[in-house]
């Protein structure tokens, strides 16, 4: 039990260390610790720096330690900043601060510099000022600390590289698996779907070849294998989609003004249908045409299947911004025998009506019909939701 609670622990606090790490304000975090340290250590040994008067050391320390809040925006202004701190009071933190900045960031010129200029000025004012150079810590110490931020800087570097490298590897490797699936399941429905839906295209022309057929049963023989055919595109389209999602484009619903070829399919198939499309409507955009006219195909197709027969209303007006559809489906007038289907329709055309802010209701109607009706907004120029 202690141990569990030892590890809960452990865990918490690499996590707090975690997010601190990675939070925004890391560098003013950074900036407030160097110089918690920087000026104590300043005002105990005074004498290490090059500048004599107290006020202006603690000050350029302060200024040096300040500018490791931008030290990732602008590295080079903080390196000086840095080697003021270094020259004016002898302060290396600063100094191995940028340094390992410069490492991080891929600017190894900066990161000499920012190693040599401040040592060989140092060192040169030290002998102007006829003091011995290696008096208080040798050059080889500077330079040997110094090397330790360069150092972490590029194991960190490295360490970040082989985990982009890692995490670029296992999503190629996802990539590949949900292809993989992708076309396993085209492939399924190619052999299954596709395959009955040309069985039925091929059954219906047979039908409507054979002497004696009359001219009834050949115009719906014929429907039945028009919309095998556009079935079969539709689907066609929709496995390319499944196989490479990036380069198809996703089949169009017809504009309203081209919507006589749907009507008429539903009609040969014995749908008494009326239709009203009022004439403000086709100046909706596109989009919301397109849009309107799935409502309309999953209205007539779940009157299709649900109500066979039943004569359906169809009507589509605009108000102001908002561009309204409705299919209204009487009860069917036989036994109500409902054909198979997916039983999502409606739920997916629910979501992406609210994805654009529109509505969709499905309800049945007093006299045990039913009605589907949506609601577009046409404020956005581009409802497309896919």
């Amino acid at each position: 039990m202690p141990r569990l609670s030892t590890r809960r622990a452990a865990a918490w606090a690499e996590d707090r260390f975690l997010a601190l790490v990675r939070s925004p304000r890391r560098d003013l975090l950074l900036a407030a610790a160097v110089a918690v340290i920087v000026v104590p250590a300043t005002l105990l040994r005074p004498e290490l720096g090059l500048v004599r008067e107290l006020w202006l050391t603690l000050l350029t320390a302060l200024a040096g330690t300040a500018a490791i809040a931008v030290r990732r925006r602008h590295p080079t202004a903080f390196a000086g900043a840095a080697g003021a701190v270094f020259l004016a009071s002898g302060q290396h933190l600063p100094l191995y601060v940028a340094t390992y900045t410069a490492v991080r960031l891929r600017r190894p010129w900066l990161a000499l510099a920012t190693v040599a200029v401040p040592i060989a000025a140092w060192t040169t004012s030290r002998a102007f000022d006829g003091a011995a150079l290696f008096e208080e810590r040798p050059v080889l110490n500077e330079l040997g600390e110094l090397l330790f931020p360069a150092l972490l800087g590029l194991a960190v570097g490295a360490q970040q590289t082989a985990e982009r490298s890692r995490r670029a590897q296992w999503e190629s490797e996802l990539r590949a698996r949900e292809l993989d699936e992708r076309n396993r399941i085209s492939a399924l429905v190619h052999d299954g779907v596709g395959h009955r839906i040309s069985l039925m295209s091929i059954q219906a022309a047979s039908i409507e070849v054979q002497p004696g057929t009359d001219e009834r049963t050949r115009n719906k023989c014929w429907a039945i294998s028009d919309a095998a055919g556009e079935a079969m595109e539709e689907l066609r389209v929709a496995l390319e989609m499944l196989r490479r999602p990036a380069s198809v484009a996703r089949p169009s619903e017809p504009l309203l003004h081209e919507l006589e070829p749907l009507l008429r399919t539903y009609r040969a198939h014995g749908m008494p249908l009326e239709a009203e499309v009022s004439a403000a409507a086709h100046d909706a955009p596109e989009q919301a045409q397109r849009l309107c006219s799935r409502v309309l195909r999953e209205g007539l197709n779940n009157a299709a299947r649900h109500a066979r027969g039943a004569a359906t209303r169809l009507r589509v007006t605009r108000a102001g911004d908002t561009l309204r559809a409705s299919v209204v489906n009487d009860p069917p007038p036989g036994p109500r025998q409902s054909l198979p289907g997916t039983g999502q329709g409606i739920n997916a055309l629910a979501e992406t009506l609210v994805r654009v802010g529109g509505t969709l209701r499905a309800e049945p109607t007093p006299d045990g019909g039913f009605r589907l009706t949506a609601e577009l907004p046409l404020t956005d120029p581009d409802p497309d939701p896919d």
